[in-house]
């Protein structure tokens, strides 16, 4: 498994009014509204005319749930190393949304 490169901790969705906020939690030395050990990674805005209030929410949503995908991605990716007749294509795939998602692609 790669080493991780992104803010680690556990990722979610908070929604103030029309504001989502992507909190990771389990983080030392910060404090976010005095709760120790938790930042803001994103906000989106609800209110905003271009994506609007659903929109902004999937988009909050896709984005907290990052961290997960690319675990099971790189999951995928070592399992498909060892499985014979796997997918090249496949492979190569995987192994591109890896890398832009790390930001070597």
């Amino acid at each position: 498994m790669d080493d991780v490169r992104h803010t680690a901790g556990k990722w979610r969705v908070e929604a103030s009014d029309d504001q989502f906020f992507i909190v990771v939690s389990g983080l030392k030395g910060c404090a976010r509204f005095g709760v120790k050990g938790e930042w803001d990674v994103a906000s989106l805005d609800g209110d905003d005319s271009f994506i609007g209030y659903h929109e902004a929410k999937a988009n909050a949503h896709l984005i907290a749930s990052a961290p997960r995908l690319f675990k099971a991605l790189e999951r995928i990716r070592d399992l498909a190393e060892v499985t014979p007749n796997f997918s090249q294509e496949a492979m190569k795939q995987a192994e591109a949304a890896i890398a832009a998602a790390r930001g070597e692609a």
